[in-house]
């Protein structure tokens, strides 16, 4: 292994020229490839140099090795990774600790298990241009990358204040976020984020996210999920939104919503396209939802199983939502259990069924040109 002391700058020639390779005779105890010097700052600054590792070509992630990762980076504040790739890593970045103030730009990955993990930063860590992808895998290891439970891209902990920007993930889990640790909550700006193939999103627990520009193409069939919202105390802001879910046959829900305690997920300024699957769009089982004008392009002419939307639990305020013509098709676009004090107002079904509670004391709900108000209100009315 490389230790690096801070302040340190290594510069390779590029990418394609400067290749650190790692084969059978490095020390599976070593922390990593390139080890930093803990707890002083400004830490090493790494550029222009590719690490590459050998794994099997076999679909089996058993046989795989569980190599040290290629930057062991904890509690290493303020250092620089630019202009990286990392080939059949087990681990990319290990930057747990307090590895606040970190800039990583131009960094692509492939690996087996996290890509990048941050947990306990103190301060804000910028990742740009970050990409995970099948660089350097084969036929079988590329199955293994983008199919296999337990493999991630981003890995988030906590952090105060993680500034992603222009951000790819074909892995399994292109980003997992949990702040229910020992460090606390995650909090973090997402920007132009693409997530594709077979990969998903997965929030569990206390955090502190806006998500903006943010697309997702799968082509998945069954209960994958691309967009996963869990978990006590997860605030979660989400807007400009295009979504692709089931281009190859359909799966059963796009984004699932079950928070707990003070968990929020507003969605605004979302596009559901080709959606000619029997796919529920959003399904919301607790917390609080807040969808606004929003666009469901469900094919007319067909008839669909599954609410558009679907309330099943939480409280919901749905506002300005429209759909696509109903035709000779048959569906719900929006459904509502119970009722508990939902907002469903202003929402075009064009013909689809709005499916709202048969008891209706508390929330309001329209229905094209009819409104459904609690009885408060036509109490209030009479008087």
């Amino acid at each position: 292994p490389l230790y690096m002391l801070a302040k340190t700058v290594i510069t390779g020639a590029g990418i394609n020229s400067t290749v650190i390779s790692v084969d059978a005779s490095f020390s599976l105890a070593s922390l990593g490839v390139f080890i930093s010097q803990t707890y002083y700052e400004p830490g090493t600054t790494v550029r222009n140099l590719t690490v590459s590792f050998i794994q099997p070509d076999s679909t089996d992630i058993a046989a795989y090795t569980h190599w040290p990762s290629a930057f062991y980076m904890v509690a290493t504040p303020r250092f620089t990774l630019e202009n990286i790739q990392v080939l059949r890593a087990w681990d990319g970045v290990n930057m747990t600790g307090n590895s606040g103030g970190a800039i990583i730009t131009n960094f692509q990955c492939s690996s087996f298990n996290k890509g990048i993990q941050i947990d306990n930063s103190l301060d804000s860590v910028y990742l740009t241009q970050i990409r995970f992808w099948n660089y350097g895998l084969t036929t079988n290891q590329s199955s293994i990358f983008g199919t296999t439970p337990g493999n991630y891209g981003l890995y988030l902990g906590r952090t105060d204040g993680l500034q992603v920007l222009d951000f790819y993930g074909g892995v399994t889990t292109a980003i997992h976020i949990d702040g229910s640790g020992i460090n606390g909550a995650a909090s973090a700006d997402l920007s132009n984020i693409n997530i594709d193939g077979l990969s998903k999103i997965e929030i569990i627990g206390p955090s502190y996210l806006t998500i903006s520009n943010i697309k997702i193409t799968e082509n998945s069939i069954g209960t994958y999920i691309p967009l996963s919202i869990t978990g006590i105390d997860a605030v979660v802001s989400i807007s400009n939104m295009e979504l692709y879910p089931g281009i190859n046959g359909g799966i059963n829900t796009a984004i699932y919503y079950a928070g707990s305690g003070k968990s929020t997920l507003q969605i605004t300024n979302l596009w559901a396209w080709r959606v000619n699957s029997d796919t529920t769009i959003i399904e919301q089982h607790s917390g609080s939802l807040l969808v606004t004008n929003s666009y469901f392009n469900r094919y007319p002419n067909i008839a669909y199983t599954n609410p558009t939307i679907s309330i099943i639990g939480g409280r919901a305020s749905l506002i300005g939502n429209r759909t696509t013509d109903k035709g000779t098709g048959a569906g719900t676009f929006i459904s509502i259990v119970n009722d508990d004090w939902h907002q469903s107002r202003g929402n075009t079904a064009v013909g689809w069924t709005m499916a709202y509670p048969a008891i209706k004391t508390s929330g309001v709900y329209e229905d094209g040109e009819v409104s459904f108000l609690p009885s408060s209100y036509l109490n209030l009315a009479s008087n």
